[in-house]
């Protein structure tokens, strides 16, 4: 309708009342511009992440978000705010959700936001690269979503992404759909869909350790809620060795840890520590190294362990040093999973730490002193594996190779009275004879076999045929796999039994060498089980 100017009229129909200054729910008003080339996006599947590595990138955007408005933040939560990020994984429809209750993305912002490698103005947070989300979402699924609700607004906006059609028709910009929400709190909700390969199984036990760890910071202080499948994560700080020096067993105990506070040449500026695990571990062993309060590496296994500190894996000082080193000035990886190191920093950076170390007494300590006594923690798993391994020997297919008319005698096998109370003592059906089993566990690290098999001496009693094996747990062997866990522990409890119930068997059935046998396998062991890179 004109008036006579032939200008449109303001006087508006009853059924306009709804059309005020406010959109319409679900209808696509405004485009955003993904410019330089949708070609990018094509190439971002190919980046090499890790998933963990591409799940933080949520994190982080989330982390530097509530960061940016925390004042606001608290203002609507009424000073109880905390930053919550969930994060679903769902491999029966192969869609990942991730959710914030961040300050969301402006509708001001959403040309930053979504454009590839538009880098921010303030790079001095997590988010500083501007490749972040659009790359871990590329990665992650052809197709994906994000609806946001920024804090200053009353407005969800919805912006879908496919990645083949973008591509294959060259789009410069994406339209996005604005709903009335009301005065909800802000949020964003990132869907994930049609996953080129979901994570399941071993792999999701693997991203819970991984983002646990790499937002140790954040959660220990408790500004992060950080939940995978509806689980929050957190992260277990090894247990710092308190003891007296290896010198002196009985003197004044120390808890094993030194301050790194120092300057590299170049004025870069490095923080942390380093510490002796009181139980040695090769899984949590090595540096985590951190920049803005968030792990680059040294998340789950990925220590940093610069050989010049830590040596070969079969050394001691590989399973007992650990540590944390803070590098915010320091370069990195733009899937930020590693330093870019410059000129001489990391050789600097290891001489600097190896000088703490050797005038701490560490690296010492590190390598002479040794656990007496086995610890509980460690007693239950080799408990429970020698259970196992105990139940299970007599399957063993060794019977094949011996003579069983041969079995009973005794020949001149060799005798060692051991003096000391066996850990566990097993009996066992194998080859038709009734064995008594004494397992005993040694702490002598310095001892080059990793087990030994005496006969015990006759009781006079013809019903067992018994001996004593002795395992020493800080054998380089138990210590290079021992972090494995219980059923590997277990296989190589069960494997020390077997070989010596299999010599002896051997030494019953007439072979007057078979105890060479055990001496030539442990120098084996040690030289090629406890390294296996040889």
């Amino acid at each position: 309708m004109k008036n006579k100017k032939g200008q449109p009229s303001k006087k508006r129909s009853k059924n306009n009342k709804a059309l005020k200054k406010t959109p319409k729910k679900d209808t696509p008003l405004k485009s955003v511009d993904i410019r330089p080339s949708p070609g990018i996006l094509g190439v971002l599947p190919h980046v090499n992440y890790k998933s963990w590595n591409a799940l933080a990138e949520y994190v982080d955007n989330s982390i530097q978000s509530s960061r940016n408005h925390e004042e606001e933040l608290q203002r609507i939560y009424k000073g109880n705010y905390r930053l919550e990020v969930s994060i679903e994984i769902d491999e029966l429809s192969n869609q990942i959700e991730i959710a914030d209750n961040a300050a969301g993305i402006a509708v001001e912002d959403f040309q930053d936001a979504f454009r590839t490698a538009k880098m921010p103005d303030d790079r001095d947070g997590l988010s500083e690269f501007g490749m972040g989300m659009k790359c871990a979402s590329c990665w992650f699924g052809r197709k994906w979503q994000i609806k946001t609700k920024h804090l200053k607004d009353n407005v969800e906006r919805t912006v879908d992404f496919d990645v083949q059609k973008i591509v294959e028709n060259e789009t410069s910009s994406l339209s996005y759909r604005e709903t009335i929400v009301g005065d909800k709190k802000p949020y964003t909700i990132l869907s994930l869909r049609d996953i080129r390969q979901i994570p399941k199984g071993p792999t999701i036990g693997k991203i819970k350790q991984h983002l646990g760890d790499i937002y140790r910071n954040f959660i220990r202080e408790g500004s992060l809620v950080l939940k995978l499948n509806g689980k929050e994560l957190s992260h277990h700080e090894p247990e710092i060795l308190i003891a007296s020096h290896h010198a002196d067993p009985e003197g004044p105990k120390r808890e094993w840890k030194a301050d790194l506070n120092f300057t590299l040449n170049d004025g870069k500026p490095v923080m942390g520590y380093a510490a002796l695990q009181k139980h040695g571990s090769r899984e949590r062993s090595g540096f985590t190294l951190l920049r803005r309060g968030r792990v680059i590496q040294g998340s789950g296994e990925d220590g940093y362990r610069p050989s010049k500190i830590f040596q070969a894996q079969s050394s001691f000082r590989y399973l007992r040093i650990f540590g944390e080193l803070h590098l915010d000035d320091f370069a990195v990886s733009y899937t930020k999973d590693g330093i870019t190191w410059e000129g001489d920093d990391e050789e600097e950076l290891q001489e600097k730490i190896l000088e703490v170390l050797e005038n701490e007494d560490l690296i010492d300590q590190a390598e002479k002193y040794r656990v007496r006594g086995v610890p509980d923690a460690r007693r239950k798993v080799f408990d429970k594996s020698m259970n196992k391994a105990a139940g299970s020997i007599d399957e063993t297919h060794v019977e094949q190779a011996i003579d069983a008319g041969n079995k009973i005698d005794n020949g001149d096998a060799s005798s060692q009275e051991i003096p000391r109370k066996p850990y566990k003592t097993y009996t066992l059906d194998f080859l038709e004879i009734k064995w008594k089993v004494n397992v005993h566990f040694d702490e002598d690290a310095d001892n080059k076999d990793w087990f030994r098999m005496f006969e015990k001496a006759s009781s006079g009693s013809n019903k067992y045929k018994e001996i004593d094996i002795i395992i020493v747990l800080d054998h380089k062997v138990m210590g290079e796999y021992e972090a494995e866990g219980g059923k590997v522990v277990e296989l190589l409890m069960k494997f020390a039994i077997a070989v010596s119930l299999t010599a002896y068997a051997a030494r019953l059935s007439g072979d007057r060498n078979s105890f060479f046998f055990i001496k030539a396998f442990n120098a084996f062991a040690s030289r090629y089980i406890a390294n296996p890179d040889d």
